[in-house]
């Protein structure tokens, strides 16, 4: 048995069944089952029992068997705010630009990522964020959020 705080938690590559955990040191442990990986989440402090695998090139994996708490995460990464309520502005902010870039580039709008292209289309994607959904704006006669 093994105490670690997990750093990073990574899905099954492409072809893979296993989920993959790294301690706080980096060392890499497999979880072979899908309700293990449920049961683990960054930053939190789990007990783990595990048995050693040795590939045919002579790799040894450490396969997880059982998994228990010992301490939750502090914090998590994004909280989900209250309806209404920003929780992170900057990571808003990011996410509706990814958003935007990511229907721009599968829907042609930008055919190649050069880099003045690409600067220029994210720019333009903070200004109209900057400027409706992250700049709100009260109507006290109705009481609601205004977007501009």
């Amino acid at each position: 048995m093994v105490t670690i705080t997990v750093k990073y938690k990574n899905p099954p590559k492409e072809g893979k069944a296993n989920w993959s955990i790294k301690e706080s040191d980096g060392s890499p442990i497999y979880l072979v089952k899908e309700p293990l990986a449920s049961q683990v989440q960054i930053g939190g402090e789990y007990e783990l029992t595990y048995h050693d695998w040795t590939a045919k090139d002579g790799t040894t994996f450490h396969l997880v068997d059982t998994v228990k708490a010992t301490a939750t995460p502090k914090r998590n990464i994004q909280e989900m705010a209250p309806a209404g309520q920003r929780s992170n502005p900057n990571f808003d902010k990011n996410m509706f630009v990814m958003a935007m870039m990511k229907s721009c580039l599968e829907g042609g709008l930008i055919k190649e990522l050069k880099s003045d292209m690409t600067i220029a289309a994210i720019k333009h994607w903070q200004y109209v964020w900057d400027s409706t959904l992250g700049n709100p704006q009260r109507d006290d006669e109705m009481g609601d959020h205004v977007p501009f």
